[in-house]
């Protein structure tokens, strides 16, 4: 998987469910590059994510 930042093969991906919501982290290794996908709506900011983790506690 190639970072849309710096398009170094470089990134990092992680599959998790937050509440019912399969959301994706990618970080690039390289030029450090984050972000966070919701299978069904797309990119999500970290405040999204905060928000999704807070509806389970």
């Amino acid at each position: 998987m190639q970072c849309d930042a710096c398009g170094k093969d470089t990134v990092i991906q992680i599959r998790m469910e937050i509440s019912g919501e399969q959301v994706t982290f990618q970080r690039c290794g390289f030029c450090e590059a984050k972000s966070w996908d919701v299978a069904d709506s797309g990119e999500l900011s970290l405040e999204g994510v905060l928000d999704l983790v807070r509806t389970t506690g």
